[in-house]
């Protein structure tokens, strides 16, 4: 059976959850950025290695399609886009990116002022909230705040 994986991808870890649909409490598991050096094959190859061990937390499950949540530098995420190559050659690669409105959720904030990490931690929390608002507290390594109304309207928020 194919799975989608779904990366949450900071700064400072990657999250990582394997299962069927999003917004289903799938089990996750955290996977450390080695320190990276610039160009370094061993750097690529100990990502490499983290992911290998993290996926395989899961079981062997063969992966359809990775929807990735990144809010890294351009270099940063290619260098995990061809271990996740590396890993699932048959699986596609999905970068998501914010939109104006997704899942029951609206967000007047410019695209590039909006982290895709903090729009879907806000799409997440209105539908557990059952289309009622919400406030999303999110202490990662950085601490943000958002909120979303009763109609699904971003409110804003703050890091």
């Amino acid at each position: 059976m194919s799975v989608n994986a779904y990366l949450d991808v900071g700064n400072s870890r990657i999250k990582v959850s394997v299962g069927g649909k999003p917004g289903a409490d799938l089990p996750s598991e955290t996977c450390e950025w080695p320190a990276l050096t610039s160009g370094s094959d061993q750097t690529d190859k100990a990502l490499s290695q983290s992911l290998h061990s993290t996926f395989s937390r899961f079981g062997k499950r063969k992966i359809k399609r990775f929807y990735l949540a990144s809010v890294v530098e351009p270099a940063r995420f290619e260098r995990l886009s061809a271990a996740l190559r590396q890993l699932a050659p048959q699986a596609e690669l999905v970068a998501l990116k914010v939109k104006k409105r997704c899942c029951r959720v609206r967000t007047d904030y410019a695209p590039n002022q909006l982290g895709i990490d903090r729009f879907c931690a806000v799409i997440e929390a209105y539908a557990r909230a059952e289309q009622h608002a919400a406030i999303v507290i999110n202490c990662g390594t950085a601490v943000t705040v958002d909120a979303v109304d009763a109609n699904g309207v971003h409110q804003g928020g703050v890091i």
